[in-house]
C-alpha cells in the first residue's frame, strides 16, 4: 500500500467505562480529526474492555468479536492500547493480522513498567512481541522490558492532554487561594516500607514543601495524612480548576530517572496554564528545547524546594506569563490531536513504504 493514500484504522482502546472519567477522549478525537482531514480514509473503534464487559468478563468471547469487528472493517492498522491482563493468546493475533486485509498491529503502552515493581502483564508480553511497531510514554527500562520481550520496533510517544477536559479556556486572576498545589498519591507499595520507584523522593519532597510553605501548599491524593498541608483525595475533573487556584504546581515522578519519560501530569498542568515544576528525566532538554518559560525541571528535592521559594518570590504578573508559555508549548506540541497524528505517520513511514 502506497504512504499517500489514506489508511483505514480500527482503534482498540482501553476504557472500563464509556463515560468521560476513563474514555480515551484524547486518541478517539485525534483519529476523528484525522478521518476528517483525510489521512483516515475509514475509522471504527472498539472498545475491548468495556465490550468484555457486556460479555459477563468473557474473553474469549471478546477475541471472538474483535474478529469479526476486523474482518467487516477491513482495516489496514490495528491500534490497540494497554491491553493490561486482558488475556490473549499469540494464535489470536496471529488470526488477527492474517485476516484478509492483513492489517499492521500497533500497540501503544501509556503506564509505566519496571522490572521489579508493577511488572509486565504476560497479555503485554505477548502483545509487544507479536505487534509491528511499540509505542512507549518513556524509553530506557520500558524500552530494554519490551526488547526482552520481543518488541521488533520499539518508538516514543510522549504522555500528552486532551483539550477537551484540559486547558480549557481561562482568564488568569491575580487572587489565588493556595501559593502552592500538588496533586499526587503517595506511591508506596503493598509492602511497608517500599515504595514505587521515585516515590519515596515524592514523600520526602511533600514532607519539605509542607514544612516550608505550611497551609499555603495544598497536597491532594492518597495517603498523604498527617501533613499539614493535606487535602484529600481530588476528583479528576477538579484537578484543572484546582490547579489554576494557586500560582504554582509541582510534582515529582514515579519512575523518576526513566529517559523522556513524564506522566500525564505535566501537559495536564501546563495546559492550565500555571507554572509547573518537576523532577527532571534525561532527554527533557531535547523534548522541551522549544518551551520558551513555564516548566522548571529540577534534578533534586532542595532544588524543587527552593525553585518553588524563588517562583514564589516574583510578582503574580511574572507567573501568569510564565504560565502562558508553558500552555502555549503544550499546545503546540502536546495535544493529544498532535501526538497521535505524529505517531500514525511514523507507522505509515516505517510500515508502508
Amino acid at each position: 500500500m502506497s504512504q499517500d493514500k489514506p489508511f483505514r484504522l480500527l482503534h482498540l482502546p482501553n476504557e472500563k467505562t464509556l463515560d468521560n472519567k476513563t474514555k480515551q477522549i484524547g486518541a478517539r478525537k485525534a483519529f476523528q480529526k484525522m478521518l476528517d482531514d483525510g489521512e483516515l480514509s475509514g475509522l471504527h473503534t472498539y472498545s475491548f474492555l468495556y465490550e468484555s464487559s457486556q460479555l459477563e468478563g468473557d474473553y474469549e468471547a471478546t477475541c471472538v468479536k474483535i474478529l469479526e469487528e476486523a474482518r467487516d472493517f477491513e482495516p489496514d492498522i490495528i491500534f490497540w492500547q494497554h491491553i493490561d491482563q486482558f488475556k490473549i493468546t499469540k494464535a489470536f493475533l496471529s488470526e488477527l493480522k492474517n485476516i484478509p486485509s492483513k492489517p499492521k498491529l500497533i500497540y501503544h503502552e501509556a503506564d509505566p513498567y519496571g522490572r521489579y515493581f508493577k511488572t509486565f502483564s504476560e497479555p503485554m508480553k505477548v502483545i509487544v512481541k507479536e505487534a509491528d511497531m511499540v509505542f512507549l510514554v518513556g524509553l530506557g527500562i520500558f524500552a530494554q522490558l519490551s526488547m526482552e520481550f520481543g518488541a521488533k520496533r520499539i518508538h516514543y510517544a510522549p504522555h500528552n492532554f486532551d483539550n477537551v477536559r484540559s486547558g480549557t479556556p481561562w482568564e488568569p486572576s491575580l487572587n489565588r487561594e493556595d501559593d502552592l498545589v500538588m496533586i499526587a498519591n503517595l506511591g508506596n507499595t503493598r509492602i511497608p516500607g517500599r515504595y514505587f520507584p521515585g516515590g519515596k523522593r515524592r514523600k520526602i519532597m511533600a514532607k519539605k514543601l509542607s514544612e516550608r510553605f505550611g497551609k499555603r501548599f495544598a497536597l491532594f491524593g492518597r495517603g498523604w495524612d498527617g501533613l499539614e498541608a493535606s487535602r484529600g483525595m481530588l476528583p479528576f475533573d477538579k484537578q484543572e480548576d484546582t490547579i489554576r487556584s494557586a500560582r504554582i504546581s509541582i510534582n515529582w515522578d514515579h519512575f523518576d530517572t526513566v529517559p523522556y519519560y513524564f506522566s500525564n501530569r505535566l501537559p495536564i498542568s501546563l495546559a492550565a496554564g500555571v507554572p509547573h515544576i518537576t523532577c527532571y528525566h534525561p532527554g527533557y532538554e531535547h523534548v522541551f528545547k522549544d518551551c520558551k518559560g513555564g516548566l522548571y525541571a529540577v534534578k533534586t528535592i532542595d532544588e524543587a524546594v527552593e525553585t518553588a521559594q524563588y517562583l514564589l518570590s516574583m510578582p503574580d504578573e511574572y507567573l501568569i506569563e510564565e504560565g502562558r508559555k508553558g500552555r502555549e508549548f503544550v499546545f503546540e506540541h502536546l495535544e493529544a490531536n498532535i501526538v497521535y497524528q505524529n505517531v500514525i505517520r511514523k507507522v505509515k513511514q516505517v510500515l508502508f513504504t
